[in-house]
């Protein structure tokens, strides 16, 4: 699918937290309003429903009015595409997200008696098979502060989400921790909006980025340093706004959004034994977008 001026298809990725939403197709800038096509991404086939009224083309709204329901079993994202109505009409849409009822994955719960303990340290492959017991008082934990906007900063553990597809926020500072061992560490450069040039490496302890300046991280790159990394890598996840979620292992990664520009809304680092099954980077959706925004939040840009 050729994208351009003259093109008849634009095409954006919007990512979806667990829950009940409604897309409303909002307003268009032309008498001519372009139709707007919606399905769940690929990877989401199986976790997202787009229901639409009776009686209409599914997943389809035809015009500023309309609406859709989505109903997320687990966050996703959604695939909308606008099209003109005839060559040399409009493309430019104004859609909206909005979560009615948004649910977080309950948490496991404790089984009677069992020395859950004893189960954290065992390994599983990438097929799920026990791959015995891993001594993670040796591996260093990636843990970091993230000044997140209308949040200020937030402390966040090894394995866990800064904003993320439950909560997407724009990302506006990091600080990693100082490692406890001693001898790893996590280095972390940033890519601010607004500027052309990465910082310099800073290692735990120092602040990259902006407070209280409204400027999201629009890239990221982290690494790991010391004699405790031997053997170990980093395994990170980021999302940026209008794509869907990148993974990448390694000692060092990097992570910058599709189009150079769109804002980091969420961000996830842990760090693990290499294995001889580690894999490569996952590729995130790399679209044009379609004005869509969030109810209460940041929105996805206009291509």
């Amino acid at each position: 699918m050729v994208v351009g001026d003259n093109s008849l298809e634009r095409v954006s990725s919007v990512v979806v937290a667990r829950g009940l939403h409604v897309l409303r197709y909002t307003s268009a800038e032309a008498s001519e309003a372009p139709i707007a096509l919606v399905r769940p991404a690929a990877g989401s086939d199986g976790t997202i429903e787009v229901i639409g009224a009776p009686g209409s083309v599914p997943g389809q709204l035809d015009s500023p009015g309309s609406c859709l329901v989505v109903v997320a079993h687990s966050a996703g994202a959604l695939e909308v595409s606008v099209r003109r109505r005839r060559r040399g009409g409009s493309l430019e849409a104004t859609l909206h997200l909005e979560p009615l009822a948004v649910s977080r994955p309950a948490e496991p719960s404790a089984v009677s008696g069992q020395d859950n303990s004893s189960q954290s340290g065992r390994a599983q492959g990438l097929n799920g098979e026990d791959r015995g017991f891993v001594d993670r008082s040796s591996i260093p934990k990636a843990k970091f502060i993230a000044h997140i906007a209308r949040r200020g900063d937030v402390t966040v553990g090894d394995g866990e989400w800064a904003a993320g597809p439950e909560a997407p926020a724009q990302i506006e500072g990091l600080e990693f921790h100082r490692s406890e061992l001693g001898e790893a560490d996590i280095e972390v450069q940033v890519l601010t909006a607004g500027t052309n040039a990465w910082t310099n490496w800073a290692e735990g302890g120092t602040f990259v980025g902006t407070r209280g300046r409204a400027l999201p991280l629009v890239g990221v790159r982290l690494r790991g340093v010391g004699g405790s990394f031997e053997g170990s890598e980093l395994v990170a996840d980021a999302l940026f706004l209008g794509s869907a979620i990148s993974k990448k292992r390694g000692r060092e990664v990097e992570f910058v959004g599709a189009f150079g520009t769109d804002p980091l809304v969420g961000l996830r680092v842990t760090v693990q034994k290499k294995t001889a099954q580690s894999v490569a980077a996952l590729p995130g959706i790399a679209t044009p977008r379609v004005r869509v925004f969030r109810a209460g939040g940041v929105n996805s840009g206009a291509a």
